[in-house]
């Protein structure tokens, strides 16, 4: 069994699994406690909040007798938070079910609002919860929620609009508003984990002969330890010394041992298998 370094590169893979744990780092212990998806979840349900209640509180914002939809989100937006701040770091599951809830809520508030134009501004918050998602989320779960954000958008716009071509504008503008921030995201996660997995794999490998250095020989033993274990085999160590290697080098320069250290690593590595 040969020692490897940490595959990192796996589709479930997150960007933050990348970040090394710290301790007595400087900062509030909030940012600390809760992943990004959760920060993201409380900062758009906690100013819901208040627009929820001047909605409630004006006479002439809300379609008659429909202010007890306007109390069933407001519940739903408070029960969110709350279960957010309990769990800290919301799974897969749990922030779909979540954010599912919040379309629906903004899709809602979006029917029952009287005036098209509040009606149009409010709807546009559903891109928020696919951008979110795509923070840290697989890409399976994104895309259900940039689908249900766009069906979601179809129904309220074929509801609200007064014309072919305000149901075409209005629609297409809300796509746009949900396909081009979570597109944006989506390409900044993909950069920053192909980044920090970069940095990952040169801060346990040696940068000329890329094999694993100090630190990666100590963190991929204790892996292979686990793994022999678990399978039932054995593990070997292979000491190597290179005879006459200093006066080779002092004779005929660096560069030339380098290429000898190069060559002997590639020769072990292909003899194990």
């Amino acid at each position: 069994m040969r020692l490897q370094p940490p595959d990192n590169s796996n589709p479930g893979f997150r960007s933050s699994e990348l970040v090394p744990a710290t301790k007595g780092v400087d900062g509030p212990s909030f940012a600390r406690s809760f992943d990004q998806r959760s920060i993201g979840v409380l900062v758009s349900e906690t100013g819901a909040i208040p627009l929820i209640l001047l909605g409630l509180l004006s006479s002439t914002f809300l379609k008659p007798h429909c202010q007890w939809v306007l109390v069933v989100i407001g519940v739903y937006t408070l029960v969110s938070v709350a279960i957010t701040v309990y769990a800290r770091r919301l799974s897969d599951r749990g922030f779909a079910l979540l954010s599912f809830g919040g379309m629906l809520g903004v899709a809602g508030s979006s029917i029952v609002i009287a005036d098209n134009g509040a009606a149009l501004a409010v709807l546009v918050l559903l891109a928020a919860i696919p951008a979110l998602s795509a923070m840290d989320s697989s890409l399976p779960v994104v895309m259900g929620f940039v689908l249900t954000a766009a069906v979601l958008v179809c129904v309220v716009v074929s509801i609200r609009a007064t014309s072919t071509t305000a149901l075409i504008v209005g629609g297409g503008a809300a796509l746009m508003a949900i396909a081009v921030p979570t597109y944006l995201v989506t390409s900044l996660r993909r950069r920053l984990t192909a980044l920090l997995h970069q940095q990952a794999q040169l801060s346990v490998t040696d940068p000329l002969t890329l094999a694993l250095n100090r630190r990666g020989l100590l963190d991929g033993a204790i892996h292979l330890f686990r793994t022999a274990a678990t399978a039932g085999k054995h593990v070997a160590f292979l000491v190597v010394d290179v005879d006459y290697f200093k006066k080779y080098n002092d004779t005929h320069g660096h560069s030339a041992g380098d290429a000898i250290l190069v060559e002997i690593t590639n020769a072990i590595q292909n003899a194990v298998p």
